[in-house]
Parts: C-alpha cells; sequence; structure tokens
C-alpha cells in the first residue's frame, strides 16, 4: 500500500521482496520506480536483470554502479563475466576491485589464473586474499607453501585457516606435525578438533594414528 503511495521505502521493500521471491518481473517493475537508485540499488538491479537473462544490461547497471564507487559491482561483473567463460573481461573486473581492497576478488584472481595456468599469478592473488583474511585463500596459500616445502611458513598460515575454525586447515597442520615436525600430539589434537567438525580424513586419521 505504501508503494501505491509513492513511498520510495516501501517501493524497495516490495521490490526486495519480489526478488528473495524469485519473481524478478515484478521486482525489476518496482526497482526501476524508484527515483535515485543508490549503489546497492543498482547492483540489485544489475543483478535482477542478470536473472532475467539480459546481461547487456545486467552488465550496464553493474558498471554504473562500479564507476560511481562501488567495488562489490566490479566483483559481480567479473563473477559475471567468469560465468560466461570471458575470462579477460573476469580479470579486468575482479583487478579492480581487488584494487578497491576486496579479498574475495583478490582470491577469485588467484582461482582464475590457476585456471589458466599462470602459477605465479596464482599464488600472488592467493597470498594477497591470504593476507586479507579471506579464509578460501589462507588455505589454499598454505597449500602452495606445503607443496614448495616451505614447511615453517605452511604452518603459519595453516594455524591462521585453524584459528577461524576451519576443519581442513586443521586436517592439513596435523599432517605437517605428524610428517615434518614430529609432534604426534599436536597432530591428534587437531585430527580430533577436525573430526568434531565431520571432516571424516581427520576421524579416519584419528582411528589409525591416535588411539589412546
Amino acid at each position: 500500500r505504501s508503494a501505491e503511495l509513492g513511498s520510495q521505502e516501501g517501493i524497495y521493500r516490495l521490490a526486495l521482496n519480489y526478488s528473495l521471491a524469485e519473481e524478478y518481473e515484478k521486482a525489476l517493475e518496482y526497482f526501476l520506480k524508484l527515483k535515485s537508485p543508490n549503489l546497492g540499488t543498482k547492483i540489485a538491479i544489475g543483478d535482477t536483470y542478470r536473472s532475467l537473462g539480459n546481461s547487456k544490461l545486467s552488465f550496464k547497471w553493474l558498471l554504473e554502479a562500479g564507476e560511481e564507487g562501488s567495488a562489490d559491482a566490479y566483483l559481480k561483473l567479473g563473477t559475471y563475466n567468469y560465468e560466461d567463460k570471458q575470462y579477460i573481461d573476469a580479470e579486468k573486473y575482479w583487478t579492480i576491485a581487488s584494487s578497491k581492497g576486496l579479498a574475495e576478488a583478490s582470491h577469485n584472481l588467484g582461482v582464475l589464473f590457476a585456471q589458466l595456468g599462470k602459477s605465479q599469478e596464482s599464488e600472488k592473488y592467493y597470498k594477497l586474499g591470504a593476507e586479507r583474511g579471506y579464509l578460501k585463500s589462507i588455505v589454499m596459500y598454505a597449500f602452495l607453501l606445503s607443496d614448495k616445502r616451505d614447511y615453517v611458513a605452511a604452518r603459519t598460515w595453516f594455524q591462521k585457516g585453524v584459528d577461524m575454525g576451519d576443519d581442513t586447515s586443521m586436517l592439513q597442520l596435523g599432517a605437517l606435525y605428524s610428517a615434518i615436525f614430529d609432534d604426534s600430539a599436536k597432530a591428534c589434537e587437531l585430527w580430533r578438533a577436525a573430526a568434531k567438525l565431520k571432516n571424516q580424513k581427520a576421524a579416519d586419521n584419528v582411528q589409525k594414528f591416535c588411539q589412546g
């Protein structure tokens, strides 16, 4: 009723509810009635056009939001281009988002460069994402360090993942303590913690190596 009376707040909330209900045509109808959409709304409009299969208008709204200062809009542009296998554009927009401080964009660049076989660039962005506290990057960077046999650094980064409650980090750090640092007690402590988080490999390791 408030939307019918011209309330901008009512129009926005109605559009948002239609979007959450996946009634995208109705959502778009009301989003476009807003007189001065803010950056978040412009992103929502871009997402709605994407859901309706109109990438051209989706990118138009997202790019407008990005040019007005939204790093999240550039992140979305990168993601949508990646989904469309437009990797050059995905790299371009994720690079912008990463330069604006978005850890997820940094991680996504790490994934993209790994997929393209560019290992140095991939490691650079995994490290950047890890330094910005992005868990997936922390785990991947720790794996890369372990593969390079830099076990001390790998231990440091896996520990950061452990501190964030990540069961994969617990599993892998336990393996380092068991195989590299000769500390079976610490390894079993980590594996037991991961097993409590339903990590089956950790539970198997507890069964095999942590009796008593």
